[in-house]
């Protein structure tokens, strides 16, 4: 068999495809680069002139005040402070604040710092709300959320080791100074201004504590050098149940289980409590005589236990 004759051959004038789509565009984008990036340029000059006259003459302290207004808007709690700035993720900072609770002889509480982060769209409309904050005060912090519900402002919080001995409390009775570090948590739903609406949680631990001597009633407190405890409690009706309040310390473990009624002032909150108290160690002789002064359980040997009435500013144990 013959091989087939070669067909003449033509020269490869194929050209690539990047080439052909390429040089009709380079010439439009090379011309057009430098215009781009003059007008952004200025626009993005403009944009940070803007920004950054708007924060120095932004009128931080006005807003604030709205802000501190209408988030204690229908409260008892008037707040003072003597310097307000915005930071720069737009949260409002307060310096030296002072809240007070009208009408009522409660002593003032004073803040180091105050940042509260509101909701700026609310804002517009006069509602903060939700509002976001953190206080620093009495060597630890107090934090949370404020929202609006149907009851009225739901507040969330948490403790973080607030030094007890700094703290303007009251203790009741002639009892003395009380140290340690409160860590915890808890809500309140309801409105502030009408104290049988409130409801609420709250836990706490102490840590680190000690106990000055003093009296509660007729009833003298030796001093304890080492205390530590947790408190459980739920607020509803104008009540305060304690469902659970140990105390541990020189050997020594109190128990307090029962109902605090409400009251304006503060101070006349009636008592309901019953007190069980038990050795766990080897307590001193003051704590020892002051257990034997207890009745002692009829059914848990080696337990003492006692009733406290009264109010907070004259309890009285029985």
């Amino acid at each position: 068999m013959l091989p087939l004759p070669r067909l003449p051959s033509t020269p490869d004038r194929s050209v690539p495809l990047s080439e052909i789509n390429a040089a009709p565009v380079m010439p439009v984008l090379l011309r057009g680069i430098p215009w781009l990036s003059a007008r952004f340029g200025w626009v993005l000059y403009t944009l940070v002139c803007f920004g950054v006259f708007l924060f120095l003459t932004f009128p931080a302290d006005i807003l604030l005040q709205r802000v501190i207004v209408s988030a204690t808007r229908g409260t008892p709690l008037r707040v003072r402070y003597t310097q307000g700035e915005l930071s720069w993720r737009g949260a409002g900072v307060v310096r030296d604040v002072t809240i007070e609770q009208m009408d009522t002889n409660f002593p003032a509480f004073k803040l180091n710092r105050l940042t509260v982060q509101p909701s700026w769209l609310g804002l517009l409309f006069g509602r903060p709300l939700p509002l976001a904050f953190q206080a620093e005060l009495y060597g630890g912090t107090i934090s949370g959320t404020i929202d609006q519900s149907t009851d009225g402002l739901k507040t969330n919080l948490a403790v973080q080791r607030l030094n007890l001995a700094l703290l303007p409390l009251p203790l009741p009775g002639k009892t003395g100074g009380l140290k340690g570090l409160l860590t915890g948590s808890g809500d309140v739903n309801g409105d502030l201004s009408q104290l049988f609406s409130l409801k609420g949680t709250l836990e706490l631990n102490l840590s680190d504590g000690s106990l000055q001597a003093g009296a509660l009633g007729k009833l003298p407190v030796p001093p304890f050098q080492s205390l530590n405890g947790k408190l459980r409690t739920v607020m509803r009706d104008g009540r305060l149940n304690i469902s659970d309040l140990t105390l541990t310390g020189d050997g020594i473990e109190t128990r307090v289980q029962g109902t605090v009624t409400l009251s304006t002032p503060w101070p006349r909150s009636g008592l309901d409590l019953q007190l069980t108290a038990k050795t766990i160690g080897s307590p001193p002789p003051p704590l020892v005589a002051l257990l034997s002064l207890l009745p002692v359980s009829p059914n848990m040997p080696g337990e003492r236990r006692a009733t406290i009435g009264g109010s907070l500013a004259a309890p009285l144990m029985r």
